[in-house]
């Protein structure tokens, strides 16, 4: 995000910086400050929340960055543990692919990524935008991940993409707890290729 800069808490005041690369990004954001709306002039009192021009300021965003730079590679063992404080609980909400949703803790999130290398030929995160508070971290992330296997009505080579908030806490520099709200995009059957429609017209000949 480049550009322009502006603060405007509604209660007193303006602040704007423009230029080539500014891209501060200073937001109140309800949830992070537990549901209360502070004036401006409280800022004293307030959380700042940090955003995309921060990116390599903030502990927490560099850490969460470079977590998803690694789950993008297929970080797997002490790698991956190494972003997580042990303690840490993984909450997937429900979604397309796991209508039920999913909560792991750290053993159980090892375990999965590691299966999850087996499904997919590659994946990619791409984080458009951050806002940190605290010891939180928010993320608007888009996935891609191209299916190694196949899946059901899915077949090897298809192409998943979801667009993805998470919301991570931070202990001692590690993550504590992750929320993710994953949105899948339309999950479409690939077409039939031209062998299996032979093959299936050899079997429907008499």
């Amino acid at each position: 995000m480049g550009g322009e800069f502006v603060l405007d808490g509604g209660g007193g005041g303006e602040a704007r910086e423009e230029g080539e690369g500014a891209g501060v990004e200073v937001m109140w954001v309800e949830w992070l400050l537990h549901g209360s709306t502070l004036p401006f002039d409280n800022l004293s009192c307030a959380t700042m929340v940090v955003g995309m021009s921060e990116f390599h300021e903030h502990p927490n965003i560099r850490t969460a960055v470079r977590y998803h730079q690694a789950v993008s590679r297929f970080a797997v063992g002490e790698e991956l543990a190494a972003f997580f404080h042990p303690d840490a609980v993984h909450t997937q909400l429900p979604n397309a692919l796991f209508p039920d949703g999913t909560v792991r803790h750290l053993p159980a999130l090892i375990a999965a990524a590691q299966q999850g290398h087996k499904l997919l030929a590659e994946q990619h995160f791409e984080v458009i935008n951050t806002v940190a508070a605290g010891a939180q971290v928010a993320l608007e992330v888009t996935w891609s991940g191209t299916l190694a296997v196949s899946l059901g009505d899915l077949t090897a080579g298809q192409v998943l993409r979801a667009h993805i908030a998470a919301f991570l806490e931070f202990r001692d520099g590690k993550i504590i707890a992750q929320r993710n709200y994953d949105c899948y995009e339309r999950l479409h059957p690939a077409a039939p290729s031209e062998t299996d429609r032979q093959a299936e017209d050899g079997k429907s000949s008499p």
